[in-house]
């Protein structure tokens, strides 16, 4: 495992799933760690997979000044990678239900994404190495998805616009020193389906032969953050394997 003791990570949505385990694997490998979220309970829930050196911080990335206020609490510390990793799913049915649900997605895939990775990039530029940001995308961001009649109109929208909003990163003049890049996982196990609130039943949303294992997702997380200094693994789809 590669070394981060001197690291500084930011991570968003960092208390469930797989943020809760790159929390946990980021604290074994000696970093200091930002964790965000909205809830301090879930933070607490971590329990011994949380040290000294983690803090949290209940951010909504979603409101403007809200993150703004967290970045000038942090003004002039460094942060070596930031992981853009919360975000929530809805399908068209859900919707239906509350049309709230939409403009929830968006704000917390797309705009939360780019709210705190703005407010943050002074202190990427901080770091005296090469710093990175990696977003914790998915495979709707690349491929679209929702079966064979769709379903999925506003989460893969907001996948789309979050490659598109690190594309753009990309071709920043300023921020050259900076390693950008996106993962794309297919279906994982998660809490993400019944956070969504969908009509399945706990045994639908979990344990299925279609998932990967969320230690699986943190594997290929960590390999991308582990990449030698001159090297930047750009992006990488991560999907079953059936065979």
């Amino acid at each position: 495992m590669k070394n981060f003791s001197e690291k500084t990570v930011l991570i968003t949505g960092g208390t469930q799933g797989l943020g809760a385990e790159l929390t946990r694997r980021l604290d074994a490998a000696g970093a200091e760690v930002i964790v965000l979220g909205c809830r301090r309970e879930f933070f607490e829930a971590l329990g011994g997979g949380v040290s000294e050196r983690q803090e949290f911080r209940a951010v909504d990335l979603g409101d403007y000044e809200q993150v703004a206020d967290f970045a000038s609490s942090i003004k002039g510390r460094k942060i070596d990678i930031l992981l853009n990793n919360a975000g929530v799913f809805s399908t068209n049915e859900t919707e239906a239900r509350d049309f709230g649900e939409r403009e929830k997605v968006l704000r917390t895939n797309l705009l939360g994404a780019i709210n705190i990775t703005e407010a943050v990039l002074p202190n990427l530029l901080l770091s005296e190495d090469a710093s990175q940001i990696l977003f914790i995308n998915s495979i709707a961001g690349r491929l679209g998805f929702g079966g064979e009649t769709g379903g999925w109109s506003t989460y893969n929208a907001s996948k789309w616009g979050l490659r598109g909003y690190m594309m753009d990163l990309k071709q920043r003049e300023e921020l050259k020193r900076i390693k950008i890049g996106a993962i794309y996982p297919g279906g994982f196990e998660s809490n993400i389906y019944e956070n969504a609130g969908t009509e399945d039943s706990a045994e639908e949303t979990h344990g299925q032969s279609w998932m990967m294992a969320t230690e699986t997702v943190a594997d290929a997380a960590m390999f991308m953050l582990g990449q030698p200094r001159d090297a930047n693994l750009e992006e990488l789809v991560l999907t079953k394997f059936f065979g």
